[in-house]
């Protein structure tokens, strides 16, 4: 069946050529420009083991043939977050391990969403100068480039996998949306239940099988990842939980508590947590003009993710800075535009209407300047570097590919490619954290401790006296030291440069 708005197939007009060329130049300009940005960012050491670094690993174990193997938190990262889609990167890594693959993949599959933007945006508002306005706005939209900026997560891509299907939808192809929705449902553990609101909305818009059908498979495959598949892999309940333990004990005992007492979760809402929930709307729908709201249809497939971000415990995921905000952004973007049609067919009723039309996209373009002081790009902490940023390449080279390393977050992304790999973690050395990790029986597994005494990002100094501590007794020795950078091997046969009491004194 063919979509009604869409005339029958004609030669492109030189405005929808250079309107194409002008989009095409924009995505082109995004991945040099937010490309250059994660690859400067992780040269200087302002990449992350989480979640940049465990990523590498396990994509990396997955091309040696060991699955999703990891040495990080969980034997296998399935149980942390079923994502099985994203041994698909585990071909690039047979022709060249490298973590530039996940950095550069995340940028183009963010980039290439300004595609199903521009054609939705073009059919609905039928004019291409629309559609790239909708496609700029979406480019330099804070949210996607936070996504693109904090390290690698796989479900960046289900940004592009729900425009897509949007796009297909709107076209009048639910087969190529079952193609996108089926990526997205793979892609992490909770998308089951956007995908579920998402056939909700397309049965609304009379895709009665297509969107039942969805609507079942969405909420029984999330239902079922989370609490059996991935407890299974993990061998317990997933610490994700913990986020909710304010609701109840249980999943059960949350959804009770939602629902028996509503006044409660809305008073801790309100009283606790409403200023990051007023700057995380603020911050999600101000570059769009708010327009979002006035397609409540359109903005449905957003809430179970808004919700369960906004529920949770943990900052990050109440914020647009980080990738939790991924399976939102899309609605964003398809709400504005089908609210901007709203508006659009009242002012086709309006004597010179369309001047008032383009006083809309003119306005929306300017909204769009107007929060770009948001932007990532210009955040310091992506180009801040180390004074001793040349001495640490240097110590990285002494490392052999088959040690087993210990070293800090910042440190991981740079070791990563190895069957065994530890993460210092401060948090989870404390005796009052649930998962208490003993430092002793992990050193003990290490062959590499990588220190650098010039950066205490995510290590305290007592953090840092305790592992020298640790290392001197069982017998580590220090094999380069230099401008601060500590590399600690446990090779009998390296010879110590000076004894570890030195460095304690120091």
């Amino acid at each position: 069946m063919r979509n009604p708005l869409t005339p029958a197939t004609k030669p492109k007009t030189r405005l929808e050529l250079s309107s194409i060329a002008l989009l095409t130049l924009f995505i082109g300009l995004y991945i040099v420009l937010y490309g250059q940005m994660v690859i400067y960012r992780h040269l200087y050491f302002n990449s992350t083991g989480y979640d940049l670094g465990i990523k590498d690993q396990v994509i990396w174990n997955i091309s040696q043939g060991r699955g999703f193997a990891s040495s990080v938190e969980v034997a296998n990262v399935l149980g942390d977050h079923f994502q099985p889609i994203m041994a698909v990167l585990a071909l690039l890594y047979l022709i060249y391990p490298s973590v530039y693959w996940l950095l550069m993949f995340q940028t183009m599959v963010l980039a290439l969403g300004a595609i199903p933007i521009y054609r939705l945006a073009t059919r609905r508002l039928q004019t291409p100068l629309a559609g790239l306005v909708f496609a700029v706005a979406y480019l330099l939209h804070p949210a996607i480039g936070f996504i693109n900026r904090f390290d690698f997560h796989w479900e960046a891509a289900v940004v592009l996998f729900f425009l897509m299907a949007a796009d297909a939808i709107d076209s009048y192809k639910p087969q190529q949306a079952t193609m996108w929705l089926i990526l997205a449902l793979f892609s992490k553990e909770e998308m089951g239940l956007t995908i579920a609101a998402f056939g909700l909305t397309a049965t609304a818009k009379k895709f009665t099988r297509f969107g039942l059908s969805w609507l079942i498979i969405g909420i029984l495959t999330s239902l079922l990842t989370l609490f059996i598949i991935m407890p299974f892999i993990r061998g317990g309940p997933s610490d994700t939980l913990e986020r909710y333990g304010w609701l109840g004990a249980t999943p059960l005992g949350m959804v009770k508590t939602m629902l028996l007492h509503p006044i409660y979760v809305l008073r801790i809402m309100i009283l606790e947590r409403g200023h990051d929930i007023k700057l995380y709307f603020n911050d999600l729908f101000m570059p769009v003009m708010f327009l979002s709201f006035l397609s409540p249809l359109n903005l449905l497939p957003a809430l179970p993710s808004m919700a369960y971000n906004l529920l949770s415990s943990h900052y990050a995921q109440r914020t647009i800075m980080y990738q939790y905000i991924s399976a939102t952004m899309p609605f964003v973007f398809i709400s504005a535009i089908y609210g901007t049609e709203a508006i659009f067919r009242r002012l086709d009723r309006v004597k010179h209407g369309h001047y008032f039309k383009w006083g809309l996209l003119i306005t929306l373009c300017i909204n769009i300047y107007l929060t770009l002081n948001l932007t990532p790009w210009t955040d310091p902490l992506n180009w801040q570097r180390l004074e001793n940023e040349s001495t640490i390449y240097e110590a990285l080279a002494l490392i052999p590919p088959t040690a087993k390393v210990y070293t800090t977050n910042v440190y991981v992304p740079h070791v990563s490619e190895r069957e065994y790999l530890y993460l210092h973690d401060g948090e989870r050395l404390h005796p009052q954290n649930v998962g208490k990790i003993d430092l002793a029986a992990i050193l003990a597994k290490t062959d590499i401790i990588l220190l650098n005494a010039q950066d205490k990002r995510f290590i305290s100094d007592a953090e840092f006296h305790t592992i020298l501590l640790q290392a001197k007794a069982l017998g580590f020795h220090v094999q380069f030291f230099s401008h601060g950078v500590i590399l600690l091997n446990h090779d009998e046969q390296i010879k110590s440069l000076i004894d570890i009491n030195e460095l304690l004194e120091q």
